[in-house]
């Protein structure tokens, strides 16, 4: 199954600064989001304080149940995931899923410490189809949140 499919993981939002600190270079990254279709390409992870005991042999229910739940601990996350099949490799040897019908890239969040210039942004989506939203994140001044900056993004960028 790990040479032919892969998983795509998804949250609901960018505002958690935690996840921008897990996932995104300590906040010096960016946050692709996406519309992909409400129905059938993705599910929720259920999160659980225990794990389900696992049947030997695993049966395909009891797969389908370890790959789409995870500790409460992770719940911050509001982590959604697919299922989807590998094309070839890139030259780094890692597999990506091209944007298409299903997955279209709809925003760009520049986190708060992204020293990359805003053209390079640009350029880098500029084969993208469709309207993408640009948004210049910085850390929310009286909140534990990341928010949209909206003096947008300084002019080095």
């Amino acid at each position: 199954m790990a040479q032919r499919f892969g998983i795509l993981c998804f949250s609901k939002g960018w505002s958690n600064p935690v996840l921008w600190s897990h996932y995104a270079d300590g906040h010096r990254g960016i946050c692709l989001g996406f519309d992909v279709p409400a129905e059938g390409l993705l599910r929720p992870i259920r999160y659980v304080s225990e794990r389900t005991p696992l049947p030997m042999p695993p049966t395909p229910e009891a797969m389908d149940e370890l790959l789409f739940t995870k500790h409460t601990d992770w719940s911050y996350e509001e982590e959604w995931r697919g299922w989807f099949q590998l094309d070839q490799r890139d030259a780094s040897g890692h597999y990506f899923y091209s944007f298409d019908e299903k997955i279209q890239l709809r925003e760009v969040t520049v986190g708060p410490l992204c020293a990359t210039p805003k053209a390079t942004i640009d350029a880098a989506a500029a084969s993208c189809v469709g309207s993408i939203n640009f948004v210049k994140a910085r850390l929310a001044f009286k909140t534990f949140q990341i928010v949209e900056n909206q003096q947008g993004f300084a002019e080095s960028q």
